[in-house]
């Protein structure tokens, strides 16, 4: 089954959207989330490539480490024994991000509805 999650920065300066399939028969972010620490932790403890990525991460290896690691890695490995596959993560740096704008803002607006001039005109432009 295809799963995806959003992993949101504690500052709002970034995001990630997790997928994978997988192979779980209670799935939900908290179970998705342990068998990756799960996986990574085995990972780190008996592979060379992942002892060198939790040392150059400072020990503090998070899913921005996760999703740079190499695609020929022996992670995957580990992954597929928690049951996850086929693992893509996207990272995206948002900043202070768009206080004007967000998720549930209305693009619409409603007064200038029923105007006949142009609508462009009521937006504030920068």
């Amino acid at each position: 089954m295809k799963y995806q999650t959003l992993i949101v920065r504690e500052d709002n300066s970034a995001i990630a959207i997790v997928k994978a399939n997988v192979d779980m028969k209670h799935i939900n972010d908290t179970a998705f989330f342990a068998a990756i620490v799960r996986a990574v932790t085995e990972w780190v403890k008996k592979t060379e490539g992942g002892k060198d990525a939790w040392k150059c991460s400072s020990k503090d290896f998070n899913v921005g480490d996760l999703s740079s690691v190499p695609g020929g890695s022996d992670l995957p490995r580990f992954l597929a024994k928690q049951g996850i596959f086929d693992l893509d993560i996207t990272t995206y740096d948002i900043g202070s991000g768009n206080m004007d704008w967000i998720y549930d803002t209305v693009l619409v607006i409603d007064e200038d509805l029923e105007k006949e001039e142009d609508v462009i005109r009521a937006i504030p432009s920068y």
